[in-house]
């Protein structure tokens, strides 16, 4: 009978799933996408890898809002199912060359829904939050 995946080491198991991360490519992050659906065993680690920064860029914000709207379930979910305790940094850069970059910019800084509150809100919680959230233009 073949030996039981999850009789092995937490520690050797972990450096599978580090190992995996260190291979900053598509396939690698394919790999922990699937690990992070297989068992709870996997899922926090490869998790951790793959959702340890996050970040939005749009031409503006017309395309950029609505996307940032859904952000706050995701990431808040619960703390079982949410991914907001995996977050570390986090930014949100409108990649625009138009005369209307700074406009774009400050239509989301005053969103009446106050969609950046919300993330920010929920990338905060007992035991986690993120280190490092950057806003910008590039022009």
């Amino acid at each position: 009978m073949a030996p039981n995946f999850l009789s092995l080491p937490r520690e050797l198991i972990d450096l599978c799933v580090d190992k995996l991360h260190e291979n900053d490519n598509e396939e690698s992050r394919t790999a922990l996408r699937a690990c992070s659906l297989v068992c709870r065993t996997l899922c926090h680690r490869s998790r951790s890898h793959l959702f340890r920064h996050i970040s939005f860029s749009s031409q503006s914000t017309a395309k950029l809002i609505p996307r940032l709207h859904t952000l706050p379930e995701i990431l808040g979910s619960t703390l079982e199912t949410g991914i907001a305790r995996y977050v570390k940094s986090f930014e949100i850069i409108i990649d625009s060359a138009a005369e209307n970059a700074s406009t774009d910019f400050s239509s989301l800084l005053r969103d009446p829904d106050g969609i950046l509150c919300a993330i920010i809100n929920a990338l905060h919680g007992q035991g986690y939050g993120v280190r490092k959230f950057s806003l910008g233009i590039n022009v």
